[in-house]
């Protein structure tokens, strides 16, 4: 198989694993409407904090998500707008 095939095709494993997960969807439509920091995600979603900076950490880490610090504050934002149109693609061809 060719190297850019496989380099396509990882790169968009990557992206997928990153989406699989409805609370980081969720997080990514709360990003979508304005940036945020993790305490206004846990309070809008209802989740513990733990549990959505690991979130965080896994779409920043697949490059969806970037943050910036602001004194002791660390906001953050969507960077790849994409990504809610492949979740909306998923869901319009789910059973």
């Amino acid at each position: 198989m060719p190297t850019d095939v496989i380099a396509n095709t990882t790169a968009a494993a990557t992206i997928i694993r990153a989406l699989n997960s409805p609370l980081r969807l969720q997080i990514l439509h709360c990003l979508s409407q304005r940036d945020c920091c993790v305490y206004e995600l846990v309070r809008e979603l209802g989740r513990s904090q733990p549990l959505v900076s690991q979130h965080l950490r896994i779409l920043k880490q697949s490059g969806l998500v970037s943050s910036h610090s602001c004194g002791r504050e660390v906001t953050y934002q969507l960077t790849r707008r994409e990504a809610l149109n492949i979740a909306a693609i998923a869901a319009s061809i789910a059973p």
